[in-house]
């Protein structure tokens, strides 16, 4: 049987914690291998009974909670790419050859303590794995995860170092994105080779290689960029990259990958003004209001260095100690009377003062 269709629901995002409105368009064959559809109405007694209108549907998605990593590292190894991602589940690392364990170091989802998964390592509970390389000089930690209803695995492949005479890397530079108020972190290297490894990092406008110039005073295995103002500009990308030098009767050198550090405009609001929706400025004094006269309608606005993307406002009052949030919209303008009628008889003795105030927020795309 095959259903379609789209689906408004509630969803539980196990990473965020915390659940959200969606819509799910859907086309499937219902079969023992995916989830399944069912079409009806509510059972009184359920667990979450909806009221459904006569006439209208429900749809019930089960689903199975697939248990995931939140987060991975190997102690005192930083080698570890890519970056943990709990979707990601193939990882490198390098050890050095005399190394005679790892430990692994992980955490999973759990939802309220719910269906916790077990964690086996090598098929052993044991965090602390041996190194037993291979005829290659490599070997495979598999981290398993099982729960109630389903399993998962995550490996992470171990690299020996590298002994050469032409240093070879074993942490790359990582790209970075900045705004222009921000401090950059360190870019940082690694290379091994079988003598002592120096570097110089090198600053390329082209992102070429050869169009690299040295950077004077960066001659250790980590970086700085410096992040300037780049003014109405709205993306400035800068490139990096580091060579790594050993000497062994010759000179030998590799360069590493190539970092791009994005640097975009501060969206950070400015020149914000509130006034009433005619343009008039607010009384000092703010309103008084008497309860079935006509409020003002409040709007704002802002400037942003950053072009396009998206602006959000979020309203809020405080009546005395109390303050009230509502939610984030894409509307500048506030219409007091919004509040309790009971709650707009404003600033006499007998009453309560309500202070209304808005927050921007400025969304880059």
């Amino acid at each position: 049987m095959s259903v379609a269709g789209k689906l408004r629901c509630r969803v539980f995002d196990l990473m965020a914690d915390e659940w959200f409105d969606s819509a799910i368009d859907f086309s499937y064959t219902v079969t023992e291998d995916c989830f399944y559809i069912a079409v009806g109405k509510t059972k009184p007694g359920t667990k979450y009974p909806i009221e459904i209108p006569d006439g209208d549907y429900f749809y019930t998605i089960n689903t199975i909670l697939k248990p995931n990593l939140t987060s991975m590292t190997i102690a005192d190894n930083d080698t570890m790419s890519p970056s943990f991602a709990w979707n990601q589940h193939e990882y490198t690392a390098y050890v050095p050859e005399e190394q005679e364990t790892a430990t692994i170091i992980c955490e999973s989802a759990v939802r309220n303590g719910r269906n916790e998964p077990q964690i086996t390592y090598n098929d052993g509970e044991n965090k602390e794995i041996p190194v037993i390389w291979n005829s290659d000089d490599e070997m495979d930690i598999n981290i398993h995860l099982a729960n109630a209803t389903d399993s998962s695995d995550y490996t992470i492949h171990l690299k020996k170092e590298p002994n050469n005479d032409i240093p070879a890397y074993i942490l790359q530079p990582k790209d970075a994105s900045y705004f222009d108020v921000d401090s950059a972190e360190e870019l940082t290297v690694r290379a091994t080779a079988n003598a002592d490894v120096t570097y110089q990092w090198y600053k390329s406008e082209s992102g070429k290689y050869e169009d690299g110039v040295a950077i004077e005073g960066a001659a250790t295995d980590s970086y700085t960029p410096e992040i300037v103002n780049i003014g109405e500009l709205q993306e400035v990308k800068y490139y990096y990259y580091c060579r790594a030098i050993s000497v062994k009767g010759d000179e030998y050198y590799a360069n590493s990958e190539i970092a791009v550090i994005t640097v975009k405009p501060d969206p950070t609001p400015y020149d914000i003004v509130v006034t009433e929706e005619d343009g008039s400025p607010i009384p000092e004094e703010g309103y008084v209001y008497k309860e079935g006269d006509d409020s003002v309608v409040l709007t704002i606005s802002a400037k942003s260095r950053a072009k396009g993307g998206e602006w959000k406002y979020l309203w809020t009052t405080r009546t005395g100690d109390q303050i009230s949030i509502n939610a984030y919209s894409n509307s500048n303008e506030y219409n007091i009377a919004n509040q309790n009628p009971k709650s707009t008889r404003i600033t006499t003795a007998q009453s309560p003062q309500i202070i209304y105030s808005s927050t921007i927020v400025r969304l880059w795309n």
